[in-house]
């Protein structure tokens, strides 16, 4: 039998197998697949028509990538640039317009293999709903572009008041400057290069930070306040200066009749920054969570979950996306939350409920469970009956916060914290029925009554 796992693509090219390892370790398995496919026949098994090079969905948000590596022509710089754009810049807009009406016009009609047996795995969201982000990873003008300017890091500049090539070209204006991504003449769409796609897509590893920047760049140039960044990661690094202390990332307001200019030593300054180095440092702890979110997408891709299973695929993903929703920031502190409690044996069974500042309206609550006597499997269904009745209880009780996620594990001695349950329980969809039950695992656990909610920062 096939499975999500086995018939998902790696890429057909150098450039399309990087894009999938770093989209893989933002979104994790479960939520990035290179080479789409839109079936022609509109039956199973017919021949099917790539839909774009990547596509990754992620709750309500859609980020179709596509990627175009050309070889940079010789002869005179304008004429180059204006050749090479199209094809690695302006046909990729076009491509992504037309898998964006495909996905919005027919989102049952995507497939995972050229022969279209096996269905895109993650439901993607209602039209209504659904946040597309185009993503146009144009390479190959990287030389061309230092050589141009006598140095520099190589990177596209954009200057998103000006008009792009094509567009100047059929309003018979003078021509953009090479090396210069303006305004397109499509919908928005952010172009990253050779230079700037590493950088970033290392910076915004979870898929809620990549996410979140790149509505906030789009807000940002639509709302015509940046008139020229000399590199994306100039853009990038402007960004990341507000997490410097501990905040979330962003653009600063430029004062009233003032445009923002980010000029090409931005990101060498950041990155050569002992803050920032502080900072990476830091960081390294919370990529335990990024190792539980990887398992789980593996054990839910291969079949292996023992909880939840009659939700379907879809359930579980749902549930590990509510775990995967924390940015950076969080996944480090719900890391120093979980960690110690994993390593304490001095209880037999140990809960902690704690919330974050940048998520008010999440709530994880964790379960660590010694097993002294019984058999795996119902080692790990009591672990996940009593990770649900503390949800529960927890959710009754907790009338302030919608996403309350709960994981239930063991402890590191025993060699139990490799497997984990997980519960998501959206309390907006809160029944009188779920009251009920709540009040009856109370009352049979007593579990509610003997746990404190702490607030990360307290642990830091």
């Amino acid at each position: 039998m096939t499975t999500p796992a086995s018939a998902k693509q790696s890429g057909t090219t150098a450039s399309e197998r990087l894009i999938a390892a770093f989209c893989e370790r933002s979104f994790l398995q479960l939520w990035s697949y290179p080479n789409v496919y839109r079936d022609q026949s509109k039956r199973p098994g017919g021949h099917g028509k790539e839909l774009c090079d990547l596509l990754a969905v992620f709750g309500d948000d859609v980020v179709i990538f596509s990627d175009k590596a050309c070889a940079f022509p010789t002869g005179a710089p304008d004429l180059s640039w204006r050749r090479w754009y199209r094809r690695a810049v302006y046909d990729s807009t076009k491509q992504l317009a037309g898998a964006e009406r495909w996905i919005r016009r027919y989102p049952t009609r995507v497939y995972l293999d050229r022969a279209c047996l096996q269905r895109f795995p993650i439901d993607l969201p209602p039209p209504e709903r659904m946040r597309v982000h185009r993503v146009v990873v144009a390479s190959g003008a990287g030389a061309a572009c230092r050589q141009y300017y006598d140095g520099g890091s190589g990177s596209l500049m954009l200057c998103p008041l000006a008009h792009s090539p094509l567009d100047e070209c059929l309003a018979g204006d003078m021509p953009a400057k090479p090396f210069m991504i303006g305004r397109l003449s499509t919908d928005f769409a952010h172009v990253f290069d050779e230079v700037s796609l590493p950088i970033v897509m290392r910076e915004l590893d979870t898929a809620a930070d990549f996410i979140e920047y790149l509505r906030d760049k789009e807000a940002l140039i639509r709302r015509d306040e940046l008139v020229v960044a000399t590199g994306e990661e100039q853009l990038l690094a402007t960004y990341l200066q507000s997490m410097l202390g501990g905040g979330r990332g962003a653009f600063p307001t430029p004062p009233a009749g003032l445009k923002l200019f980010f000029e090409e030593s931005l990101w060498p300054g950041l990155a050569s920054s002992k803050e920032f180095d502080d900072l990476k440092k830091r960081q390294r702890l919370s990529y335990a969570w990024d190792a539980l979110m990887q398992q789980l997408s593996e054990d839910i891709l291969e079949s292996r979950m023992v909880m939840g299973n009659e939700d379907g695929p879809a359930g579980h993903e749902r549930r590990v996306r509510a775990l995967a929703s924390a940015p950076r920031r969080v996944r480090l502190d719900l890391c120093r939350a979980l960690l110690p409690l994993l390593r304490d044996d001095s209880f037999p069974t140990r809960f902690r409920a704690v919330r974050h500042g940048q998520q008010p309206d999440t709530a994880y609550l964790f379960v660590v469970l010694t097993n002294a006597t019984l058999p795996n499997d119902a080692y790990r269904k009591t672990r996940g009956e009593l990770l649900r009745a503390y949800c529960m209880c927890f959710a009754r009780h907790t009338t302030d916060v919608r996403h309350i996620v709960g994981i239930g594990t063991g402890p590191s001695s025993a060699g139990d914290d490799r497997s984990h349950e997980v519960v998501y329980i959206d309390r907006s969809e809160w029944t009188p029925e779920d009251d009920s039950l709540a009040k009856e695992l109370e009352d049979a656990f007593q579990i509610f009554n003997k746990i404190k909610t702490i607030a990360l920062d307290e642990l830091t």
